[in-house]
């Protein structure tokens, strides 16, 4: 992101160098952001009692101008050095749209960054490892899906000298 390299590296009195990402493990990212209607509480109305609007929650003001939406869209910052990803998603998810991950494997590609891109048919977001391990209830058992992290030790190996 645009300015935060040097307030970043002077707050913990290091190199952007250090700091860079080297690979990435994108799990049903959302990928750029959007104004929500003002009374729009969405998921955080089922979560808190006096919820925020989405737009508080999200961008920090009930109107956020096009520039500070714009300003959290990831796809505006994927360029060459953009680090490979491993990048998994389920179709199933409704908390964010698989088309996200599709949309960030086209940018990657266009800007020549290695990839992979797994979507699974089944599942609902938040599987993290998708057995006892994280599940917080049965549906987020899915022994289909739980491929997934043996996949990425696969790909995470092809870059370990």
């Amino acid at each position: 992101m645009p300015g935060w390299d040097p307030w970043l590296t002077e707050q913990l009195h290091t190199t952007k160098e250090k700091l860079k990402v080297n690979l990435a493990i994108p799990c049903y990212p959302s990928v750029s952001a959007n104004r929500f209607d003002e009374d729009e509480l969405g998921f955080a109305a089922s979560l808190i009692n006096q919820p925020n609007t989405a737009n508080e929650r999200f961008f920090g003001v009930k109107n956020p101008a096009d520039d500070d939406v714009e300003k959290y869209n990831i796809l505006n910052y994927i360029d060459e050095e953009t680090p490979p990803m491993f990048i998994w998603h389920t179709f199933e998810d409704v908390l964010v749209d698989v088309s996200n991950s599709l949309t960030l494997a086209v940018k990657l590609r266009e800007k020549n960054v290695p990839f992979e891109l797994h979507v699974f048919e089944k599942g609902m977001h938040g599987l993290a490892l998708c057995d006892r391990t994280t599940a917080r209830d049965e549906n987020h058992y899915n022994f289909h899906v739980i491929h997934w992290f043996k996949l990425c030790e696969e790909w995470l190996s092809s870059y370990v000298d």
